[in-house]
């Protein structure tokens, strides 16, 4: 089998050769492999994908697919999730990492204006709230949504160039767009700690807003994907999980919409991948309303990856989960046993799919990435 059809076998729960390989997020690893900084990644997008390329040839390569065309666009990252960012090069040193300011960029008399705008309309809105736009920028564009067209286009036009050039190597990207869920999106905008006491002291508010915020981004994963020509969409989960609220709060803040997301999608021949950071087993007997064989399940080594076999073992395909602490302090005899035991349990009927916990780490050891890949392809 290819990867390719290894990826669709797995999604489908399908009995496969071996388990698809698929890490995640690479682009940082493979650029610090290659001696940029972290202001390279952003500066120079042709340099971070290249880095990319020459990464998987040391690797030996893992099939014939890639979980992410590029690297990681800022600009996009901020809007999408209405959160300032610190850049490396501006205002970090060049080697440090990008950070995430925790901090409320919407107010609670935002939620009405979301509730009436819709959610790309609002955040467009918001943009100057969290991204920095000079002056010359401002003069050519003329306006904050002709910048934002432009931002656009040039992100499109960048990740349509690098998965041309994965394609020129025989090899597919899988990920075609991501979005967040409404929930994420709000809780990111808001701050986790405003967004928590927002859902106890003004839940009709927040409902109100998490449902109108979801048409939007329903299209947005559906029009990123057919950008792209690339039928999958991560959708990017973290703050409804058990590790953060009650059952009864997951009910009526993520659920309802989650599932109207993974719906919408699959109904335009889209494959939803729940990028499910956090612990998420009290979560997982929902996801048996899910499509059965349309759904990956990827999973950051916070959930138990062996009791979610257990629990959704012929529904939900799963995916991930090789820790970040493994990769980076472990010794390859332990991410070896790690994963040949991820294979033999998780893999045990079909529906995984080897990756990362999350994405993989920079600072990961190349001796271990390599060998939880060799591991892996060594079965069959």
């Amino acid at each position: 089998m290819t990867e390719i059809e290894r990826l669709r076998a797995c999604v489908a729960l399908d009995k496969v050769d071996r388990p698809a390989i698929l890490p995640s997020y690479m682009d940082r690893f493979a650029a610090m492999q290659a001696g940029l900084t972290f202001a390279d990644i952003l500066e120079r997008p042709d340099e971070a994908s290249a880095a990319m390329r020459r990464l998987w040839d040391r690797l030996g390569g893992w099939g014939d697919a890639v979980y992410y065309a590029g690297g990681t666009d800022i600009y996009y990252l901020s809007v999408k999730f209405l959160m300032r960012i610190l850049l490396p090069g501006k205002h970090l040193p060049r080697d440090s990492y990008w950070q995430i300011q925790e901090m409320p960029i919407i107010e609670r008399e935002d939620y009405s204006l979301l509730t009436r705008m819709g959610w790309n309309d609002f955040a467009l809105e918001m943009i100057p709230r969290v991204w920095e736009i000079s002056p010359e920028e401002m003069e050519r564009y003329g306006s904050v949504e002709a910048y934002n067209r432009g931002q656009a286009e040039r992100s499109l036009d960048q990740y349509r160039k690098d998965t041309d050039l994965w394609r020129q190597k025989g090899v597919e990207v899988f990920v075609g767009a991501s979005v967040p869920s409404p929930q994420m999106a709000l809780s990111c905008a808001r701050s986790l700690t405003e967004y928590t006491l927002d859902l106890y002291e003004i839940p009709d508010k927040v409902e109100e807003a998490v449902w109108a915020a979801l048409p939007d981004l329903i299209q947005n994963g559906i029009a990123g994907c057919k950008a792209t020509g690339i039928p999958c969409v991560a959708i990017i989960l973290e703050r409804g999980s058990g590790a953060y609220y009650r059952l009864n709060l997951f009910e009526r803040f993520e659920f309802p919409q989650l599932k109207k997301m993974i719906e919408e999608f699959v109904r335009n021949g889209i494959t939803p991948l729940l990028h499910l950071d956090t612990d998420w087993s009290k979560n997982l007997p929902y996801f048996k309303e899910f499509p059965k064989g349309k759904v990956i399940a990827s999973l950051d080594g916070t959930t138990n990856m062996f009791n979610a076999k257990k629990v959704l073992r012929d529904h939900v395909c799963l995916m991930g989960d090789v820790p970040a602490s493994l990769l980076v302090a472990g010794t390859t005899g332990e991410v070896e046993a790690y994963v040949r035991k991820l294979v033999e349990e998780v893999g045990d009927g079909g529906g995984f799919i080897l990756g990362t916990g999350c994405s993989m780490p920079p600072n990961a050891l190349f001796q271990n990435v390599k060998t939880m890949i060799d591991t892996c392809k060594s079965y069959g």
